[in-house]
């Protein structure tokens, strides 16, 4: 890591299509981390997130930016189990990982997590809201997560 991005405070990265995770350690004066996912999957997230470590006493916001889910009009969101066919049973078990780690993020560092997300609404309600709550289940169960819909 070259010196200057150890200076770093706020940093945006960017997921088209598939970026290798980007080491954080020596980033210990970040504030804040925004991650702007081009495609469905999170490993990227996950893998640049546990390079964060004690050091990082700074850091105060990390801010996700979900890609467009799946849509269907039948597609009941609330129900985990639809969300994990739509979006595949790997990649699923992606966000779970990440759900994971950003609740021990926020134990560890008291961090604000906001998650922002796109789409459509079905007919009865049920919408990429509910389905960030099945990708998220124990981030926004313990309302770790400020969940923010976007409008395109």
């Amino acid at each position: 890591m070259t010196p200057e991005l150890t200076q770093v405070a706020y940093l945006l990265l960017l997921a088209e299509p598939r970026p290798a995770s980007v080491d954080l350690s020596k980033t210990t004066k970040l504030k804040e981390v925004i991650f702007r996912c081009g495609r469905v999957g999170a490993e990227w997230v996950s893998m640049t997130l546990r390079t964060v470590t004690p050091s990082h006493r700074n850091l105060q916001e990390i801010s996700l930016y979900v890609p467009d889910v799946p849509y269907g009009p039948t597609l009941n969101y609330a129900d985990s189990a639809n969300v994990k066919r739509a979006v595949g049973e790997a990649i699923y078990e992606q966000w779970m990982e990440l759900d994971r780690l950003l609740a021990q993020l926020w134990e560890s560092h008291s961090i604000h997590l906001t998650v922002l997300y796109y789409g459509k609404w079905g007919k009865n309600g049920e919408g990429p809201g509910s389905c960030v709550h099945s990708l998220f289940p124990e981030t926004t169960g313990r309302g770790i997560a400020d969940l923010v819909r976007r409008s395109r």
